[in-house]
Order: C-alpha cells, then structure tokens, then sequence
C-alpha cells in the first residue's frame, strides 16, 4: 500500500495508524537498499515527498556573526541542499554522500533514522551540536541530537 498525504499531520496520523507496518518515504537512498538486502519489508509506505516545507531551510539574518547562527533545517532537506549552505562542516559532509544522483534524492531525516555509523549527516551535525525536533500524531520533543543515537541502527524514535 502506498499513501501520498498532502500534510505533516496526515502523514503522522497515517504512521501512527498503520504502525511498524509503514515506513517513511522521501529519498529512499538507505529504504531501497536495506529493502534489497532484505533487512527491511514495510507493508505500506507514506510518501513524504508531496508535504510542502519539509525541505524548508530557515536562514539567520546575514548580519549574525556565523558562529551565532541559528539554522533550522526541515527533514526533508536533501544533501545538495545542505551543500549550499554557509556551514563549512554540513557542507563539506553533504558533498562526500554519494554522487550527484543521490545527493539530489538522499535526505538529512532519512539518514538520521536509520542510525548508520557510516552517516555523512550525522557526524556534521553532531560537531555541531545539533537538536532534532521529533513529532508523532499526538506530541512534539526536542532530543540532541548526541542523545538520539542509542545503539547501532537504534535511535530515541
């Protein structure tokens, strides 16, 4: 099954509703490949692809020294994205992901979930000291993002 929602919270509602069975869908560079080595089977997939903003990128005002910036960067922000930003460490570790292809289809939330130490993402925003704001259907948290990473592959998800 697969579902198309046009809004974050129907996407959240559709996850919470079809549980463990569904699987997040945006670039799917990890999904695919996990789903060929058959470690991974969703039953239904909700396509986060057609929800606007979730690539927004929040830019601080230019006149804030770079070392006081502030950026908030939506999940659905893919690596050729991020590197365009002003963040020399996200910037360099976005264009050692994979080539041109999969920069342009790979996201930022997709490689924080699966948790993989071979990460690009992750690394850099860990330098940098990153927050993950994280929402279900029903709540809303911030986690660092050095405490979202429990295990290999496990996350505070």
């Amino acid at each position: 099954m697969f579902h198309q929602p046009r809004s974050l919270d129907e996407a959240l509602e559709l996850k919470r509703r079809l549980g463990i069975d569904a699987s997040f869908l945006a670039g799917g560079t990890d999904l695919i490949v996990m789903m060929n080595q058959g470690r991974f089977a969703p039953r239904a997939y909700v396509d986060l692809t057609h929800i606007s903003d979730l690539d927004r990128v929040s830019e601080p005002l230019p006149h804030v020294p770079l070392e006081s910036r502030s950026f908030h960067i939506g999940g659905g922000t893919t690596f050729a994205r991020l590197a365009r930003l002003p963040v020399p460490a996200l910037a360099e570790a976005a264009l050692s992901v994979g080539g041109p292809q999969i920069r342009n289809r790979a996201t930022i939330a997709g490689n924080l979930a699966t948790a993989s130490p071979a990460g690009d993402g992750s690394t850099a925003l860990l330098a940098l000291d990153a927050e993950l704001t994280l929402r279900s259907s029903s709540t809303a948290r911030s986690v660092p993002l050095r405490e979202f990473f429990l295990d290999y592959r496990r996350t505070a998800l």
